[in-house]
């Protein structure tokens, strides 16, 4: 089975949509490690998506 963890930086992602505060501002900056995803996995064998975050389409 191949699986691919997609995010793992916690149960909310940074930046947030549409958030102007100075942590999301400095994170779209700035990239990773600052920028980082809500947690996701995806296993590639059956094409399933686990606890896909709302801002998955950043991998589309």
């Amino acid at each position: 089975m191949k699986i691919k963890i997609i995010g793992s930086g916690g149960c909310v992602s940074t930046p947030k949509p549409c958030c102007r505060c100075s942590v999301c501002t400095e994170a779209r900056v700035k990239g990773v490690p600052y920028a980082r995803t809500g947690c996701s996995l995806f296993i590639e064998d059956g094409n399933v998506l686990i606890d896909t975050p709302e801002d998955i389409n950043l991998f589309a």
